[in-house]
């Protein structure tokens, strides 16, 4: 099991990484689909953003736990919101 901890910047995300979904904002600045905030098993919040290029079809649920597998870590340390934002990409999936 991955943490998020261990996510490099721009590091793709082997996983599987479990987020329990906190806040989903299903109205973000396009192209994006979804931006949701979530913890990782240990705790440690990310920001997720879904972009609707990829096609992720998820009926995302707060304060329900997913694991995912792809997608592309960015840590940003001078932004507002969480340091760690993944990603979707083609290679993103949800088990």
């Amino acid at each position: 099991m991955e943490t998020s901890e261990g996510l490099r910047h721009n590091q793709s995300v082997t996983g599987p990484l479990e987020v329990t979904i906190r806040y989903i904002d299903t109205d973000p600045v396009s192209p994006r689909d979804v931006e949701l905030i979530a913890t990782d098993a240990e705790g440690v919040e990310l920001q997720l953003v879904i972009w609707k290029k990829h096609g992720v079809t998820v009926d995302w649920d707060v304060g329900r736990t997913y694991a995912i597998t792809g997608g592309r870590a960015k840590r940003y340390t001078a932004a507002s919101g969480p340091e760690l934002r993944i990603h979707s990409n083609a290679d993103f999936a949800i088990e």
